[in-house]
């Protein structure tokens, strides 16, 4: 959103990128950018990943905060992404895991007083 010409209106919205599988990281080759919304061509660089567009790399670059399904999730992708290792240690100081379910005793239907309705 911050360089694609389109977006610009959007630029100043903080943006929250989740990765839920590091595997389908959508890369695809550079004859194919014309799929890709017009774009600041000195950005280019940020789409970039071993000679392809990577929309994954490109999100974990330009988003303000990544986060994953559970702390030991963001963990594993500093040691373990399909070549993405170096960018999730290099990005460290803006992503964050976080615990995905609910707690099972605060939000359990058969006790929540705002419930009117005994189950």
């Amino acid at each position: 959103m911050k360089y694609a010409y389109e977006f610009q209106v959007l630029s100043n919205i903080p943006t929250v990128f989740t990765i839920h599988n590091e595997r389908y990281q959508g890369a695809f080759s550079w004859s194919r950018q014309y799929l890709l919304p017009q774009f600041d061509s000195w950005k280019s660089g940020l789409l970039e990943w071993n000679n392809v567009i990577n929309p994954l790399a490109s999100a974990v670059r330009c988003v303000n905060k990544v986060t994953t399904v559970s702390p030991n999730y963001m963990n594993e992708l500093m040691y373990d992404s399909m070549g993405l290792e170096q960018l999730f240690r290099t990005e460290s100081w803006k992503s964050v895991g976080i615990l995905n379910g609910i707690d099972n005793e605060i939000w359990n239907p058969a006790t929540d007083p705002m419930i009117g309705v005994p189950l």
